[in-house]
């Protein structure tokens, strides 16, 4: 489990390492991550870090 702090907001995050072993790898090789994060609105429930 991640967690992801907003605005003060914290969200609870899963990294779903059976379908994308290596997204979910590289990803952890980058935590901890302090970056923007963008709402992404037309892509349904994303999010992008700039």
């Amino acid at each position: 489990m991640l967690e992801i702090e907003v605005a003060g907001f914290r969200f609870a995050a899963r990294l779903e390492d059976e379908a994308a072993p290596q997204t979910c790898a590289a990803f952890r090789r980058m935590l901890p991550l302090q970056s923007r994060l963008i709402q992404a609105r037309w892509s349904g429930e994303s999010a992008w870090i700039p």
